[in-house]
């Protein structure tokens, strides 16, 4: 039915038709019940290590966030963390598909110091209160707590260069990202393995003081992107939007 609806477009309906497609196809992606780990491209990366060496804070009482570098305009998809409950060693939870999670999207604050200024993160630009995720344990903290991986699919992709790239944004290529757990406050973030050598550390929100800087710990996470296939169609639909709202203006 779709080829029959196509053959009887222009050239800019055919290219929004597959647009459409296609952005039906993520939203769908975003309400499977994925039971592994997602397979799409990696943007950024931020791992624990081998060994995980365990929490950070705790979701009872803070938040945390860490930056990222936004170096190209491939829309975030998923998103991937680890973190472990306080105390469990006898024997893992059930794992499945737990939340809800809140993953929340920041403009990046510039401080003082260089070369690379201290940044906190800044005005929220985007937040998904309601993440459901899947949990899967993947090892032992040192402590012996087990460790769980998530993985995650964003309802909507978030557009991260047009926030990065933004004159509003601090620092330009640059945003933070926090995930909280909502569901169960004795839960802590994983730390990642190596300290990335171009953003800052994470910082976590602890009241009165607001954001501060952890001063020696990064959060473990991961950025997904699109398959560059589908990215290549969302471009097409998007230039064939640009050619139908010329055509209108004419």
């Amino acid at each position: 039915m779709l080829h029959q609806v196509q053959r009887c477009l222009p050239a800019t309906g055919r290219v929004v038709l597959a647009l459409a497609a296609t952005m039906g196809l993520v939203a769908g992606l975003a309400r499977v019940a994925a039971a592994e780990y997602i397979p799409l491209p990696v943007k950024w990366s931020q791992v624990p290590p081998d060994r995980y060496g365990g929490d950070w804070a705790s979701s009872g009482s803070q938040v945390v966030a860490d930056d990222f570098v936004c170096g190209d305009r491939a829309p975030i998809a998923a998103v991937r963390w680890w973190g472990s409950y306080l105390g469990e060693m006898a024997a893992p939870r059930p794992t499945g598909h737990v939340g809800p999670f809140a993953i929340t999207f920041y403009y990046s604050a510039p401080g003082a110091t260089a070369p690379h200024p201290l940044s906190l993160p800044g005005t929220a630009v985007a937040a998904y209160p309601q993440i459901t995720a899947q949990e899967e344990v993947v090892g032992r903290e040192e402590n012996d707590e087990f460790v769980y991986r998530y993985d995650a699919y964003l309802p909507q992709a978030f557009d991260q260069w047009l926030y990065s790239q933004n004159p509003n944004n601090g620092i330009q290529g640059e945003l933070w990202m926090s995930v909280v757990n909502q569901f169960e406050p004795d839960w802590g973030w994983e730390a990642a393995a190596v300290n990335h050598p171009v953003v800052d550390y994470a910082a976590y929100w602890h009241l009165p003081q607001g954001w501060q800087s952890s001063q020696n710990t990064d959060m473990a996470f991961e950025l997904m992107v699109p398959e560059p296939a589908t990215l290549a169609l969302m471009s097409l639909g998007a230039a064939g939007l640009a050619a139908v709202r010329r055509r209108r203006s004419k």
